[in-house]
């Protein structure tokens, strides 16, 4: 654990919460080590301040992680890190078009599994500030389906970069790019101009094409290559237990609602089927009303192990499905 950097760097966003959000105030969780989720104490920012108690406090309680609640202009975006390689599909999406928006951005590998991207809007009033980040998110969640976590609410706490991941012990730590070179040693807080299309974005609502993850050959990317052949698939038999199957690896990959709309759609009028009998999943889609839908895997049981589907329309899905995921034979024998 680095004390003088989580204390700086919690010192400069108290600082600057000062300057900018005098109505508001930051607090800032620690967390035992062994736990990840139990938190010793709150501590206030005068409380977090006092150096000496604060070294007091972590070393009475064996503190692994200090963390920080949001500023109101902070949001952080979370992408995968796995054995010490990036998931160069999602990591390098967020990070195109972050810099297409030409926003700046600071990465903290958490210590565990995530790299997470702070982002700082420079705009001070709260109001405005509620519009752009939920136009931020709806406008990054619909260009890179399957983004995992995303955190733009102010109480949410984020890993302090010097502490340590409370189980794994790795130190949470700043990550520099080419691209964040040039400004990061202004400082943690590094603030952007707020981009005219977040001004102006519309949910759902955009003639731009949303680029669909590289194929990975593994995890995601063969789940996002049966969702496609799916869709192309025509059967005249077992079409409500094709589309569990759509809904839930949609779900999985986190595919935005707009443009699950448009692949059922396209999907259902293939198949033949009358607007009646679909149109509703979209609207339980976007609601999240779909909790009696175990996941993917058991939705591909479901139909792998259905005894009353034609055997034609049976074997064309079965076959797509053992094309991508042989292991799910296991649900025939």
């Amino acid at each position: 654990m680095d004390l003088n950097q989580i204390y700086n760097i919690g010192k400069e966003r108290i600082e600057y919460r000062k300057k900018h959000f005098p109505d508001y105030r930051l607090r800032f969780p620690i967390v035992q080590i062994g736990s990840k989720k139990k938190v010793i104490k709150w501590l206030s920012e005068e409380e977090f301040l006092n150096f000496e108690k604060l070294k007091e406090l972590i070393d009475r309680y064996m503190i692994a992680s200090v963390d920080s609640t949001l500023l109101p202009n902070e949001v952080v975006i979370e992408t995968d890190y796995e054995s010490g390689v990036l998931k160069d599909s999602l990591f390098e999406l967020v990070r195109k078009y972050l810099q297409i928006l030409n926003l700046k951005y600071v990465m903290v590998f958490s210590g565990n599994k995530s790299i997470h991207f702070h982002v700082f809007f420079k705009n001070y009033n709260p109001l405005e500030l509620r519009k752009i980040k939920e136009n931020f998110y709806n406008y990054l969640r619909e260009k890179i389906p399957g983004l995992d976590s995303f955190g733009f609410k102010e109480n949410h706490p984020y890993r302090l970069p010097g502490s340590m991941h409370p189980e794994t012990m790795k130190k949470a730590s700043i990550l520099v790019d080419e691209y964040s070179s040039r400004y990061i040693e202004n400082g943690f807080v590094v603030e952007s101009e707020v981009p005219k299309v977040l001004l102006e974005w519309k949910k759902g609502r955009t003639n731009e094409t949303i680029p669909l993850l590289p194929d990975s050959g593994k995890g995601r990317g063969k789940l996002r290559q049966l969702y496609k052949e799916l869709l192309n698939v025509t059967v005249n038999d077992g079409r409500d237990r094709v589309l569990m199957i759509l809904v839930t690896i949609a779900k999985f990959l986190r595919i935005p609602p707009p443009q699950f709309a448009k692949d059922l759609e396209r999907w259902a009028r293939l198949n033949g089927w009358k607007e009646y009998r679909w149109r509703n999943w979209i609207k339980y889609y976007e609601e999240g009303r779909y909790s009696w839908m175990k996941n993917w895997r058991w939705a591909i049981k479901e139909f792998l192990t259905a005894k009353d589907i034609e055997p034609e329309s049976y074997n064309k899905v079965k076959n797509i499905i053992l094309a991508k995921l042989p292991w799910a034979e296991k649900y025939i024998k």
